[in-house]
């Protein structure tokens, strides 16, 4: 560690008790790479594929060494990024696990089967939610005429308006210019 970076590391072991400093990486995790093309910067993705670049480019040129040096930064990239996945995939997990389940506190009654002669009263809960309780035992005629005839009455009950009278602007009155002032005078 150089004097003038007090409490900074470079990622490598340190000589105090501390330890190695350990990173958590995840899929955006921005690193930094100093291998046989330079300094890189990105993601463990966006290295692999830069270093892959760089191998392809080095094969072009025919340098093998530098090629499988480039291949093998790419590999250890990957490798990388797959870690990023499964730390990712485990924090998911986690939060899952910790996440409160909601707790089920109604208990369950077998379902009773109603005949068309009970009598059957709509339930306080489906009309709270916005539901309509629906006989099957009668025809879907029926209940569009009777809903007919509700919606007609509840129309006659409605008091009546008078119609208003529409208002329209009136166009700005423009004064009447002659048409040819200097015809009227010589004609005079």
């Amino acid at each position: 560690m150089k004097p003038n970076q007090r409490g900074r590391f470079n990622g490598r072991y340190n000589n105090n008790s501390r330890g190695a400093r350990t990173q958590t990486i995840f899929r955006n995790t921005s690193l930094e790479s100093t291998g046989p093309c330079g300094k890189l910067r990105g993601t463990a993705l966006q290295l692999h594929e830069k270093y892959l670049a760089a191998a392809k480019d080095a094969q072009i040129q025919n340098d093998d060494i530098l090629a499988e040096t480039c291949y093998q930064y790419a590999d250890h990239y990957m490798h990388v990024q797959n870690q990023a996945i499964a730390n990712e995939q485990a924090l998911h997990a986690q939060q899952q696990a910790n996440r409160p389940q909601p707790m089920d506190t109604e208990v369950k009654q077998p379902i009773e089967t109603i005949t068309s002669t009970d009598a059957v009263e709509p339930v306080n809960e489906v009309e709270d939610m916005g539901l309509k309780v629906v006989d099957l035992s009668v025809p879907v005629e029926a209940m569009n005429q009777q809903a007919l005839s509700q919606a007609k009455e509840a129309e006659s009950q409605r008091p009546t308006l008078k119609p208003r009278r529409i208002l329209r602007p009136h166009a700005p009155k423009v004064a009447k210019m002659p048409e040819n002032p200097t015809t009227e005078s010589e004609g005079q």
